[in-house]
Protein backbone atom coordinates (compact mmCIF):
# COMPACT_ATOMS: atom_id res chain seq x y z
CA UNK A 1 0.00 0.00 0.00
CA UNK A 2 2.88 2.41 0.50
CA UNK A 3 4.18 1.76 -2.72
CA UNK A 4 1.08 2.38 -4.04
CA UNK A 5 0.74 5.85 -2.23
CA UNK A 6 4.53 6.64 -3.21
CA UNK A 7 3.62 6.13 -6.67
CA UNK A 8 0.93 7.66 -7.08
CA UNK A 9 2.73 10.81 -4.77
CA UNK A 10 5.90 11.09 -7.68
CA UNK A 11 3.20 11.00 -10.66
CA UNK A 12 0.94 14.14 -8.92
CA UNK A 13 4.16 15.85 -8.39
CA UNK A 14 5.76 15.36 -12.09
CA UNK A 15 2.70 16.56 -13.22
CA UNK A 16 2.33 20.06 -11.62
CA UNK A 17 5.86 20.58 -11.70
CA UNK A 18 5.32 20.44 -15.38
CA UNK A 19 2.26 22.03 -15.81
CA UNK A 20 3.59 24.98 -13.20
CA UNK A 21 6.35 25.04 -15.53
CA UNK A 22 4.44 25.77 -18.81
CA UNK A 23 2.64 28.38 -16.83
CA UNK A 24 5.58 29.89 -15.84
CA UNK A 25 6.99 29.97 -19.15
CA UNK A 26 3.49 31.34 -20.79
CA UNK A 27 3.22 34.12 -18.65
CA UNK A 28 6.85 35.09 -18.86
CA UNK A 29 8.08 34.61 -15.34
CA UNK A 30 11.64 34.36 -16.07
CA UNK A 31 12.51 33.89 -12.63
CA UNK A 32 10.68 30.68 -11.80
CA UNK A 33 11.85 29.05 -14.79
CA UNK A 34 14.27 25.87 -15.19
CA UNK A 35 15.03 27.30 -18.77
CA UNK A 36 16.54 30.20 -20.14
CA UNK A 37 14.63 29.30 -23.67
CA UNK A 38 10.84 29.16 -24.00
CA UNK A 39 11.35 25.79 -26.52
CA UNK A 40 13.09 23.70 -24.56
CA UNK A 41 11.17 24.71 -21.23
CA UNK A 42 7.37 24.14 -23.31
CA UNK A 43 9.15 20.64 -24.32
CA UNK A 44 10.14 19.88 -20.91
CA UNK A 45 6.71 20.60 -19.55
CA UNK A 46 4.98 18.71 -22.12
CA UNK A 47 7.36 15.74 -21.39
CA UNK A 48 7.07 16.05 -17.84
CA UNK A 49 2.96 16.04 -17.58
CA UNK A 50 2.69 14.11 -20.41
CA UNK A 51 5.07 10.93 -19.03
CA UNK A 52 2.83 11.57 -15.88
CA UNK A 53 -0.66 11.45 -17.04
CA UNK A 54 0.62 8.06 -19.52
CA UNK A 55 1.50 6.97 -15.81
CA UNK A 56 -2.03 7.89 -14.64
CA UNK A 57 -3.35 6.05 -17.47
CA UNK A 58 -1.72 2.79 -17.77
CA UNK A 59 -1.91 2.48 -13.61
CA UNK A 60 -3.83 -0.60 -13.97
CA UNK A 61 -1.29 -2.20 -16.43
CA UNK A 62 1.47 -1.91 -14.10
CA UNK A 63 -0.47 -1.62 -10.38
CA UNK A 64 -2.67 -4.65 -10.80
CA UNK A 65 -3.84 -4.67 -7.28
CA UNK A 66 -2.96 -1.05 -6.12
CA UNK A 67 -5.83 1.38 -5.07
CA UNK A 68 -5.55 4.38 -3.46
CA UNK A 69 -8.73 5.43 -1.51
CA UNK A 70 -10.82 8.55 -2.02
CA UNK A 71 -9.73 10.57 1.38
CA UNK A 72 -5.85 9.51 1.09
CA UNK A 73 -5.60 10.43 -2.38
CA UNK A 74 -6.69 14.03 -1.89
CA UNK A 75 -4.30 13.94 0.97
CA UNK A 76 -1.33 12.70 -1.10
CA UNK A 77 -2.45 15.44 -4.28
CA UNK A 78 -2.60 18.23 -2.04
CA UNK A 79 0.57 17.37 -0.40
CA UNK A 80 2.51 16.61 -3.50
CA UNK A 81 0.80 19.65 -5.33
CA UNK A 82 2.37 21.69 -2.08
CA UNK A 83 5.72 20.15 -2.95
CA UNK A 84 5.96 20.85 -6.27
CA UNK A 85 5.11 23.97 -5.63
CA UNK A 86 8.03 24.78 -2.98
CA UNK A 87 10.37 22.80 -5.30
CA UNK A 88 9.64 24.99 -8.21
CA UNK A 89 9.98 28.21 -6.46
CA UNK A 90 13.10 26.75 -4.69
CA UNK A 91 14.30 25.41 -7.75
CA UNK A 92 13.61 28.46 -9.95
CA UNK A 93 15.10 30.72 -7.50
CA UNK A 94 18.27 29.04 -7.16
CA UNK A 95 18.94 28.88 -10.29
CA UNK A 96 18.06 32.31 -11.51
CA UNK A 97 19.23 34.12 -8.58
CA UNK A 98 22.72 34.29 -10.37
CA UNK A 99 21.16 36.63 -13.32
CA UNK A 100 19.78 39.37 -11.18
CA UNK A 101 21.60 42.24 -8.96
CA UNK A 102 20.56 42.75 -5.57
CA UNK A 103 18.63 45.86 -5.08
CA UNK A 104 17.53 46.35 -1.28
CA UNK A 105 14.63 48.36 -1.28
CA UNK A 106 12.87 50.11 2.00
CA UNK A 107 9.42 50.05 2.22
CA UNK A 108 6.88 50.43 5.19
CA UNK A 109 9.40 49.51 7.54
CA UNK A 110 10.21 46.17 5.60
CA UNK A 111 13.67 45.67 3.57
CA UNK A 112 12.68 43.52 0.38
CA UNK A 113 15.32 42.73 -2.49
CA UNK A 114 13.51 43.64 -5.85
CA UNK A 115 15.28 40.68 -6.81
CA UNK A 116 12.55 38.37 -5.51
CA UNK A 117 10.44 36.49 -7.49
CA UNK A 118 7.43 37.32 -4.97
CA UNK A 119 7.58 40.69 -5.73
CA UNK A 120 8.14 39.76 -9.49
CA UNK A 121 5.05 38.22 -9.59
CA UNK A 122 2.97 41.25 -7.95
CA UNK A 123 4.27 43.55 -11.10
CA UNK A 124 2.77 40.90 -13.34
CA UNK A 125 -0.30 40.18 -12.17
CA UNK A 126 -0.47 44.10 -11.78
CA UNK A 127 0.79 44.95 -15.26
CA UNK A 128 3.70 46.79 -14.34
CA UNK A 129 6.06 44.43 -15.36
CA UNK A 130 8.11 43.94 -18.64
CA UNK A 131 6.83 41.74 -21.13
Amino acid sequence: MLETSLDYSILVFVAVVGLVQAAVTYNNVSRLSFFKQKRVAYISAVLLTGGALTGFFTWNYWEVTGVVEGSQQFGLFVLSSFIALVFTYSLGSLINSRKVKEMVVRFGGYVTTKSTVVLDLKKKRNGNGKK
